[in-house]
């Protein structure tokens, strides 16, 4: 089975991710915040988003 899920940051994934998934469910996360301030902060939780979804060989639409 396959499921969209949305996500704030990378920390706030990692625990749905892994139990999704020893549920026989794939993630493909899906990461949409306008609402992180400042810029940067938005732009650290987005990349450090990335950098986990890759290391753990999950799609994402960042």
């Amino acid at each position: 089975m396959k499921l969209l899920l949305h996500t704030c940051c990378a920390p706030c994934s990692v625990y749905c991710i892994d139990n999704l998934r020893e549920q026989g469910i794939e993630p493909t996360v899906y990461w949409y915040n306008p609402n992180i301030h400042p810029y940067k902060e938005y732009e650290a939780r987005r990349d450090c988003l990335k950098e986990y979804t890759k290391s753990i060989n999950v799609r994402s639409y960042i």
